[in-house]
């Protein structure tokens, strides 16, 4: 970079051809190519530089250099890097340093390649390509708590670019990490049906909520965390932070609501609904003969169905009124499928992103 600024580089490939002996400018053009030897040996390993000082023109020390260590069409360097891709993970290091060695890895992968396209569009298209086989490369090495992420990301059309990828990924990593800061908070499980399954929402401080997956065995409630399954214990209390970062799936995730109308986002809710009457800018009452079933197996009474708005830029379309409960869900998968919009969950906040334009069209 630095010959290409001071346009010295044609130096190395001979577009800037030696003057004939005698000529006023060969002067100095023998002491611009012996500043640029002197730069070439200083920044090369003692073992290389000594058997190359002998060298007449900085021209011939690039050529020499580049036969005798060019890494071009090197098949056992390249075999070589891509069994590191295969076996890199993330591990202990942060998403930024695993990212990082994988971009390390790829770059000298590209260096030992050198490909001939018939036309421009060949090379175009096999970068795409390329771009995608290193999304996934980059995913599947990934922590096993960034499962959610990754299927977030899978799920997308079209896949993101790598540095999005990676943008979200460590967008999702700052999310865990802040959660898990946070002090033990004492939990009391209240239970509640999100669609077929039996869930339970824990309340935290009786102003927040926690939406923890759980499946019932003889009766015993299980709280599932990753790939395993524990019974919930007098004796320990878990933190908020641990809970957020066990991988649990985003559908039935950490969200944080107003103590005061509480709504409780889950995605695989089918309805949105209410149990006050209140904030329905329309409503019609219902027959009467339409219920749902809720948690503990009893149906509950549907009074009526309207619209509200509990946020500038969203309108909640048929939501349900069902006195029985003391809360307000919110399915993620009806706003999305009516608004043509995919929902990102970040540390504090989920914000919902137009699919053709990306542009965010609302939070909460």
């Amino acid at each position: 970079m630095f010959l290409e600024g001071r346009h010295q580089f044609d130096f190395l490939t001979g577009g800037t051809v030696r003057p004939l002996p005698g000529d006023a400018l060969e002067r100095l053009w023998k002491g611009e190519d012996s500043l640029i030897r002197s730069m070439l040996i200083n920044s090369m390993e003692p073992q290389i530089d000594k058997p190359l000082l002998s060298v007449a023109t900085a021209k011939d020390l690039w050529d020499t250099t580049q036969t005798l260590y060019s890494k071009r069409q090197n098949a056992s360097r390249l075999y070589t890097l891509r069994k590191q891709v295969h076996n890199c993970k993330q591990g202990t290091l942060n998403v930024t340093t695993y990212f990082n060695k994988l971009s390390l890895l790829w770059k000298e992968m590209d260096l030992c390649r050198e490909t001939v396209w018939d036309t421009p569009n060949d090379d175009t298209q096999y970068a795409k390509l390329e771009e995608v086989d290193r999304v996934y490369d980059f995913l599947a090495r990934l922590n096993p708590k960034f499962d959610t992420i990754c299927g977030r990301i899978l799920g997308q059309r079209p896949l993101p670019f790598l540095m999005e990828v990676c943008f979200e990924v460590r967008l999702e990593e700052d999310r865990t990490n802040a959660m898990g800061v946070l002090l033990p908070i004492p939990l009391t499980p209240l239970p509640l049906a999100l669609g077929p399954q039996i869930m339970t929402v824990t309340r935290i401080m009786g102003s927040q909520f926690l939406c923890v997956s759980t499946a019932r065995n003889n009766g015993t409630p299980r709280i599932s965390v990753g790939n395993s399954t524990v019974v919930p214990q007098e004796t320990k209390t878990p933190t908020l932070g641990a809970i957020a970062q066990s991988g649990m799936p985003q559908s039935l995730g950490l969200i944080s609501v107003d103590g005061k109308n509480p709504w409780i986002l889950d995605s695989r809710a089918i309805d949105h609904l209410k149990g006050s009457s209140k904030h329905f800018i329309s409503y019609v009452p219902c027959a009467g003969n339409e219920k749902i079933r809720i948690a503990d197996g009893s149906l509950a009474l549907i009074a009526g169905k309207g619209q509200i708005v509990p946020s500038d830029g969203f309108t909640l379309q048929s939501v349900l009124h069902v006195p029985k409960l003391s809360y307000n869900l919110l399915s993620i998968s009806k706003i999305t499928r009516e608004l043509h919009c995919k929902a990102i969950f970040l540390s504090v906040s989920v914000y919902f992103q137009d699919m053709s334009s990306r542009r965010t069209i609302g939070t909460a």
